[in-house]
């Protein structure tokens, strides 16, 4: 093994032990049975947290939503009708004679209002040949949340979970309520955009996690989806009762506002990062606060191991410090929709020591690059399948979101389905994963989605043109599956890459997530407006298509994780 090699072993292994550290703080504050008190009530403040601003972002389902409409002519809604799209000339001198010349609606429409009294497609008229902007409008919003969301992930890293997530918090609050308030059609862009910049929805599930033993991030992470849902399901019911998008996106974004303002005194910084940024005293009082509160005696001397942590890392660096820039997130996109979540150890390393333990002249390093994700075969396919699978899930989770609109009945009882359907997957993945493991549950789940989906094709058959709820239940069991995968890949993903490269590896997944909102306004909005089961169908053959190669993964139930590349390159 040449000494670089050697060099890069002992930085892995030691990354493994600094981890072992922390989760055995962690654990000294946890009772030996149960997720301490301390630890649930800080896990109910900020799941809600993440649930509730994205129970608004998730209003824009209606804000895409196209409703039938038709050629407005002299102010009136009275005229013979051709398409959505164009009208007769002349069409007060129309005749039984169908021989007029038929051209574009010249005065602009008339839409049905009988399930949504107004959207942002409607007002602004982006139908016809104008149909197209408000996707280009959602493409380049999610071109912008790849960089920012890399950069918050830095700086959240550099200064902090919670301070970072307060700041883009406010900084999206008012996007939002700018995005809904203002009439000028060309401010729209710069604001939605404005709030993609602020990307930092995911920190609370972050600190979340880094809060709870190793032992305990499973059902943190299928938890904080049952928290989402329930919430969530609050976005029909209102959209039931206020009808026009600008009053439900400022009315979601007011309680989003409200219930941060008032729950963000209550929420600490994560102890995980203090010990990882060697800011030893803040993080000694933080345990021993939640060590109090959980009714856990410990030691009257130092808990943590100040000097080990600091010899180690010289030991690793030769007296300079290395760092990784970790960039962590959860789902969600949900949305982001929901997003999702980072069910492994975080693993921060230092990009600063505390003022009073800082060496003269220290040098901050990176330590691990994306380009170490490629360098072997095994690795390469575990990353492009992986980051392939991600892909996939947020644009078949997402899509269904944005379909639901277009399904037969109402639109907002349809809504509501598509999101109480996610109970049930969550429940499933919890009791099964344990006995069937991860690859095989997560190979079930989007089989279970590819066929569902790919079964609306019998929309265009007789027997699905005399029974409409055909398309409802064919997209129902999309979501299931697609639901259920995304629990399952969002713990099973991380644990594919070797320890040095989890944080790394787990955010190639997340940027191709990021991708998935890029071409999920054309691939869904768009589509549907050519046929309404055509986008369901596409979603379906990519959930079958990707599970082909995760049959060629290995399983990571009741194995070690892998701690190098090496193992990786031996491991089945």
């Amino acid at each position: 093994m040449s000494a670089k090699e050697e060099k890069e072993a002992h930085v892995e292994k030691s990354d493994e032990m600094r981890g072992d550290k922390i989760d055995h703080y962690l654990d000294m504050i946890n009772p030996p049975s149960r997720p301490g008190r301390y630890q649930m009530m800080q896990f109910a403040i900020l799941c809600t947290l993440w649930a509730i601003p994205m129970m608004a972002s998730m209003s824009g389902i209606y804000d895409a939503y196209t409703p039938p409409h038709h050629c407005k002519v002299d102010n009136t809604s009275q005229i013979p009708e051709h398409e959505s799209c164009t009208m007769y000339a002349n069409w007060s001198l129309l005749t039984a004679n169908d021989s007029h010349e038929i051209v574009p609606c010249q005065n602009g429409f008339t839409y049905d209002r009988s399930q949504f009294e107004e959207t942002f497609i409607s007002e602004f008229d982006f139908v016809c040949s104008r149909n197209v902007y408000f996707e280009t409008m959602r493409t380049v919003a999610g071109v912008i949340t790849i960089p920012a969301t890399l950069i918050v992930s830095y700086l959240a890293d550099r200064f902090g979970r919670r301070k970072v997530f307060i700041i883009t918090f406010l900084i999206d609050r008012i996007a939002s309520i700018l995005y809904a308030a203002v009439r000028k059609l060309a401010f729209v862009p710069i604001l939605a955009g404005i709030a993609a910049l602020s990307a930092g929805e995911f920190l609370p599930i972050l600190i979340a996690y880094e809060l709870f033993p190793a032992r305990y991030r499973g059902f943190v992470g299928i938890a904080c989806n049952v928290v989402w849902v329930v919430t969530a399901c609050f976005i029909p019911l209102m959209g039931n009762f206020i009808r026009q998008w600008r009053m439900l996106r400022l009315t979601l974004t007011g309680i989003a506002t409200a219930v941060g303002l008032i729950l963000f005194w209550f929420v600490t910084e994560s102890p995980t990062w203090l010990i990882s940024q060697h800011r030893y005293t803040e993080a000694e009082n933080l345990l021993r606060k939640i060590a109090k509160f959980n009714k856990i005696k410990l030691p009257e001397t130092t808990i943590i191991e100040k000097q080990y942590l600091l010899q180690e890392q010289d030991a690793i660096s030769g007296g300079t410090l290395q760092s990784t820039a970790r960039v962590t997130s959860e789902s969600a996109s949900r949305g982001q929709v929901r997003g999702k979540l980072d069910c492994c150890r975080p693993r921060d390393k230092v990009e600063d020591r505390e003022q009073s333990e800082q060496p003269q002249g220290a040098e901050v390093q990176h330590g691990q690059r994306f380009s170490d994700l490629l360098k072997s075969r095994r690795m390469r396919i575990i990353t492009l399948i992986v980051s392939g699978l991600f892909l996939v899930n947020a644009l078949v989770y997402s899509g269904l979101f944005f379909l639901a609109a277009y399904l037969p009945g109402n639109i907002h009882v349809n809504n509501f389905l598509i999101i109480v359907v996610e109970l049930p997957s969550y429940i499933v993945a919890l009791l099964i994963m344990p006995r069937l493991g991860r690859k095989w549950l997560t190979v079930g789940f989007q089989l279970l989605s590819g066929l569902g989906l790919v079964a609306s094709i019998l929309e265009i058959t007789e027997f699905g043109k005399q029974h409409s709820w055909v398309a409802l239940v064919t997209a129902l069991i999309g979501k299931v599956g697609i639901s259920g995968s995304y629990a399952v890949i969002y713990l099973y993903g991380p644990e594919l890459f070797p320890t040095s490269l989890r944080s790394l590896g787990f955010s190639a997944c997340r940027v191709s997530e990021m991708f998935a909102q890029i071409i999920l306004p054309y691939a869904s909005i768009y589509l549907v407006k050519v046929a309404p089961w055509l986008p369901r169908v596409l979603f379906g053959g990519l959930a079958i298509l990707i599970s082909i190669p995760v049959v060629f993964l290995p399983e990571t139930k009741g194995k070690p994780l892998p701690e190098t590349i090496h193992e990786i390159e031996t491991w089945h």
